[in-house]
């Protein structure tokens, strides 16, 4: 079983899914940022 390099760095993954999991990957941060700004904005 011969693997490219291409399959190894990129699983074959439905478009959907990587949309999916990017969107819940920006949302995390924005979370992320805005309750490390009120901290910051509560002292």
């Amino acid at each position: 079983m011969i693997l490219n390099s291409s399959e190894l760095y990129l699983p074959t993954l439905p478009p959907t899914v990587i949309i999916i999991s990017v969107q819940t990957f920006i949302i995390s941060v924005l979370l992320i940022s805005v309750s490390l700004h009120r901290e910051l904005r509560l002292r």
